[in-house]
């Protein structure tokens, strides 16, 4: 009998730039991320915590390539698996 390991396919993977404690600080944080051409940055709510991500992913292998590619203010971004 074949073992079945199950696996979550719907991961995914966020580059994330900035940790917020308040929606506001969010908002405002997300409004440079789209001035600086990131068009498909938004805000993911989790833990009481409000974080700005400048795109997801559905590999890790992507979201590295991606981190790699960022503009040098944008090097503190890291990878959020979710």
């Amino acid at each position: 009998i074949p073992t079945i390991i199950a696996t979550n396919s719907s991961n995914v993977y966020y580059l994330i730039f900035g940790s917020f404690p308040n929606m506001h600080d969010a908002r405002e944080a997300l409004k440079k991320a789209k001035a600086d051409d990131f068009k498909k940055s938004d805000i993911l709510v989790k833990n009481n915590k409000f974080r700005i991500y400048l795109y997801k992913y559905s590999s890790l292998k992507e979201a590295l390539f991606a981190k790699q590619q960022l503009p040098y203010a944008y090097r503190e971004a890291w990878i959020l698996k979710d």
